[in-house]
């Protein structure tokens, strides 16, 4: 479309704006914010948004691939082709449907190196649960009511650095199986973690990145595009993955020699869970609720560990 002309100056095209579409879990909406705060990238592309890949309607699909074949950028976080029976949402389908797009591949950045007790509570037929209050559970919590112990002896054992503690292991693990999942990403996040998690909190729960780790992830997309200013984090209204927190136990803390600060640590931190503020008596009184009322999870989770 062209501009009015005005009188002794050259009529001005408006450029239309390149569509980014980016696919993944609730991490996609993350990455989108974060990217936006980039003008260099806001100036030049407009995203066409779809819900997490595990909420997208069966009937969405189609719109999805329309999407992406307009595209002149598509992020795709790693997912599998047979994901959800092979409607059509696995990295490789989308690639080819791309074409000639700027395709960045990402990975699922899931580290539970700072929570080796938080799981998924699961029924009987191993689906999670998540009818409570909230999404995940912590082993300790859990293990402290199957023993009786009363909510103020449960809270003490969260907050006691000298309780043993397989967090080194844990992280070491957790950074193994992102390296692999990387492996054929665009985009890496397992040196970042392993170079910086003791200085710098990375992870709100096992797969909600802080905008730090998002903001790493960003800059190679920017540079992959010949953008090479960084994201603009100070543009964030917040965090925007950090609506649920536990606090880090202190026999982790411990072990894995973190330096983050009392804030995050058991004893001084509160909870956080779904946007909602707990002391660390009520978050625990909250989960012996729910198990008082839901006796048949407690046996069958007692020593889950996902």
């Amino acid at each position: 479309m062209l501009a009015a002309a005005v009188p002794g100056r050259c009529p001005v095209v408006s450029r239309p704006m390149d569509r980014a579409v980016v696919v993944g879990n609730c991490q996609a909406k993350a990455l989108e914010l974060v990217l936006a705060t980039n003008e260099a990238f806001a100036r030049r592309f407009e995203f066409v948004s779809f819900p997490a890949v595990h909420e997208i309607p069966d009937a969405m699909v189609p719109q999805l691939h329309e999407a992406v074949a307009g595209a002149a950028l598509v992020l795709a976080q790693r997912v599998d082709e047979a994901y959800r029976d092979g409607i059509g949402l696995g990295t490789e389908t989308l690639a080819r449907i791309a074409g000639d797009a700027t395709v960045v591949r990402w990975p699922s950045v899931y580290w539970a190196g700072y929570v080796p007790d938080l799981f998924y509570l699961r029924d009987a037929a191993g689906a999670p649960v998540v009818d409570g209050p909230f999404d995940y559970h912590d082993r300790t919590i859990l293990e402290a009511y199957a023993r009786g112990l009363d909510v103020h002896a449960a809270c003490e054992l969260l907050a006691d650095p000298s309780q043993p503690s397989d967090a080194v292991a844990h992280a070491a693990q957790a950074t193994a199986e992102l390296e692999i999942r990387g492996r054929d990403c665009d985009v890496d996040v397992a040196a970042f973690i392993a170079e910086r998690f003791r200085e710098q909190l990375l992870f709100f729960t096992m797969n909600h990145p802080a905008n730090a780790l998002l903001g790493h992830m960003a800059k190679q997309v920017l540079e992959r595009l010949g953008l090479p200013d960084a994201a603009e984090l100070e543009r964030m209204p917040g965090e925007v993955l950090g609506s649920t927190f536990y606090p880090l136990h202190a026999n982790h803390v411990r072990a894995l020699g973190l330096r983050l600060g009392a804030g995050v640590e058991a004893g001084t931190a509160p909870f956080r869970i779904r946007g909602v503020v707990y002391e660390a008596g009520d978050a625990v009184r909250s989960f012996y609720g729910y198990y008082d009322a839901h006796p048949e999870h407690v046996e069958r989770n007692l020593g889950a560990s996902v």
